[in-house]
């Protein structure tokens, strides 16, 4: 599986030589954080685990090619929770707001952070 960077604005997700899911843009704002929209992982490959190892794998591949962004957010369909699921073992946390805007109803805001906290002892 790897993650092909078209453009700050397409990723593909590749598995066995097939495009087998994608990310129509990666947001990036100026406060250091990202933003994913558009994460899908096509109709004939969902339940192989492949959306769950492409989430495992996306901070990894942020970390290295956005090094200088703190964290990267994400909004989730509240009808849909495997994908709520599978973005928690991916490290995302529920920051306990919903996206009440979108077409398809209420969406959790989920963000992960990429960098290090920054911890006093």
């Amino acid at each position: 599986m790897s993650f092909c960077r078209r453009s700050i604005s397409f990723l593909s997700l590749v598995v066995s030589g097939l495009l087998s899911g994608w990310c129509f843009r990666i947001l990036v704002t100026p406060t250091r954080l990202l933003g994913l929209r558009a994460f899908f992982i096509d109709s004939s490959n969902q339940g192989k685990g492949y959306g769950k190892a492409a989430a495992m794998e996306l901070k990894p591949y942020l970390v290295r090619e956005y090094s200088s962004y703190s964290s990267i957010a994400l909004t989730v369909n509240g009808n849909n929770p495997a994908a709520y699921k599978c973005y928690l073992g991916a490290g995302f946390e529920d920051t306990g707001a919903l996206y009440q805007g979108g077409k398809a109803g209420p969406q959790h805001i989920m963000r992960m952070e990429l960098a290090p906290a920054n911890k006093n002892f």
